[in-house]
Formats: C-alpha cells, structure tokens, sequence
C-alpha cells in the first residue's frame, strides 16, 4: 500500500494510487454551502468530485468498492479514532452501541 495522504483539509484521501473524497465534516460543511449558501468555484469542483466518486463506485467490482470504503472508514475523518486502534471516543468507547437500536456512534462512526 502506497502512503495514506489527507488533502484539501482533509476533504481527500490519497491512497493506492487513487484520491477519493472522504464523507468528514468537510463534505458536511460543503453540503450545507451547496443546499443553504452560496458555493463558491472551489466547493462547486468539489462537489463535483463527490458525483463523480459515487459514479466510480457504481462501476467498480465488488473488492475495490469494499476496499475503498474501508480505507475511507479507517482513514477519511481525521476524528474518528475506533477503527484506527486509537483511543475511542467517549461516547461510545468504541463499542457502537452493540445491542441497541442505534446502528452506530455519531462522534466516532464506528
């Protein structure tokens, strides 16, 4: 595996040969601007690679799609810390909830 690199203030995640963008708060913060402000040029080409990522995982094979979302889970979101073996968050201890309704921990994802 080639080195893991965060870009454009985490929005990308260079891994493999590949940059993909990652699901953090920065592409929270661009959905916001997109939905309820006034997106300028650079948020609009970033936007833009977010369509086409979701239009190359539709055509990637069932193990590149698997792999890149588990890169982007370990490594996308420089706050979450569970699935890196770091210290998990408070909240849930990296536990997830296990045997409840909830699905997963909102501050860490796991």
């Amino acid at each position: 595996m080639n080195e893991l690199v965060l870009t454009n203030g985490g929005f990308y995640l260079l891994f493999d040969g590949m940059c993909w963008p990652t699901a953090g708060a920065a592409c929270g913060d661009l959905e916001w601007t997109l939905r309820y402000g006034e997106p300028t040029r650079q948020q609009l080409l970033c936007a833009a690679s977010v369509l086409a990522a979701y239009r190359q995982m539709v055509y990637d094979c069932r193990e590149k799609r698997q792999r890149v979302i588990h890169m982007l889970k370990k490594y996308g979101d420089p706050a979450n810390k569970c699935d890196r073996g770091e210290s998990p968050c408070d909240l849930c201890n990296g536990t997830g909830f296990p045997g409840t309704t909830e699905r997963s921990c909102p501050q860490c994802s796991t």
